[in-house]
């Protein structure tokens, strides 16, 4: 069974134009904390519309030969 992460919330008040950067931000996380962050919100997005990440059908391509 796959583990899920957590991710803590977190909330800053500041001013308008003193405002982190967000790709500075996650430039100082790690790939594995990042990578972690995508899935929470994949996830997030496949439980608020109902669906499922489904496995794409694989056909087999037949050339046919010419003439």
């Amino acid at each position: 069974m796959k583990k899920e992460q957590k991710i803590a919330k977190v909330v800053r008040k500041c001013a308008i134009d003193q405002q982190p950067k967000e790709r500075s931000y996650w430039m100082t996380r790690t790939p594995e904390e990042r990578l972690g962050a995508l899935e929470a919100i994949r996830n997030e997005y496949h439980n608020e519309h109902e669906s499922q990440p489904k496995l794409q059908r694989v056909y087999r391509i037949i050339e046919q030969e010419s003439g």
